[in-house]
């Protein structure tokens, strides 16, 4: 390929990284789910104000509600919207909100090699957040925010590297023998997990959020946060299987691929054969409403 950039050295794009555009919400997400935890003791209409506030989020609750299918053929009020979505979820799209803002902010202008990024990490929000619920995972709503900054790695290479991005574009496109990782190394100098994680600590991250961007493709080696990461793992190959992949997502493997994952065993383990194959029939039934919904949240 002409005009192929060099790949770099780790010090020099950790240099690079770092003059990336911030993500300020981050540092505050701890804090905002403690706000908003305390928050469901007040009443609907102090909730509805505190909303207002955010215009952004406004729009997603409104826009997720009516998805769901309520307040059709009318005008809806915030606080009935309040009430039907729950506090569980309007916290989540509380703190997804700014989150999605900031990245947009990060990842520039729009265009369509990149179009597909929002959809897909939206989906594995969501899914995230499904398959915990299904296997009794962890309760801590970062996990939501965890699925959605996973592949974050690629914004902040095409906001600091846009000619090797461009280089890698055009290769996953085509399709390569060689694994994506190595590709990414090849091209770079450094895999977009590398580069998501360098990022996220420079930002002050949670932890989880650090090691979600590092290793949702081996959520076994995650320590306390292996739940977690292994729901992000199998919803981001389920969410590739169903449509809601981007360029950089390898092939679609054959039907039922994710549940050869290793976060697929780790969310159900030996001797949960009839709880697996329930959340299995769950996952597969509710795939259109829960991709649907991830649209509206993007």
């Amino acid at each position: 390929m002409a005009n192929r950039p060099s790949p770099l050295g780790f010090d020099e794009i950790r240099d690079a990284v770092r003059r990336a555009p911030p993500l300020p919400s981050l540092g505050h997400l701890r804090e905002t789910l403690r706000i908003l935890t305390e928050a469901e003791e007040v009443s609907v209409s102090r909730l509805a104000d505190q909303v207002r506030l955010d215009p952004a989020l406004t729009v997603r609750l409104l826009r997720h509600v009516r998805s769901a299918g309520f307040g059709q053929g009318g005008a809806l009020r915030l606080e009935d919207a309040i009430l039907m979505v729950g506090a569980r979820t309007l916290r989540e799209l509380a703190l997804l909100s700014p989150v999605v803002a900031d990245m947009r902010r990060l990842a520039g202008p729009e265009t369509p090699g990149i179009a597909g990024f929002w959809l897909h990490s939206s989906s594995v929000a969501v899914l995230t957040r499904f398959l915990l619920g299904a296997s009794r995972g962890s309760d801590d709503d970062l996990d939501y925010i965890a699925g959605l900054v996973h592949d974050i790695g690629w914004l902040v290479i095409r906001s600091v590297f846009p000619a090797h991005l461009a280089v890698l574009e055009v290769l996953l496109t085509r399709g390569s023998p060689m694994p994506a990782e190595h590709l990414e190394q090849s091209v770079l100098g450094a895999t977009h997990s590398m580069v998501g994680a360098w990022y996220l600590a420079g930002q002050e991250a949670d932890e989880l959020l650090v090691r979600s961007a590092l290793l949702h493709g081996m959520p076994e080696c995650s320590g306390r946060h292996a739940k977690a990461l292994a729901a992000v793992q199998v919803a981001d190959q389920f969410a590739a299987q169903q449509g809601g992949g981007f360029f950089a997502d390898p092939p679609a493997n054959a039907i039922g691929a994710w549940r050869e994952a290793s976060g697929w065993r780790l969310l159900f383990p030996e001797g949960r054969e009839i709880e697996c194959e329930i959340a299995k029939d769950r996952l597969e039934k509710n795939a259109p409403r829960l991709l649907g919904l991830a649209g509206v949240i993007s």
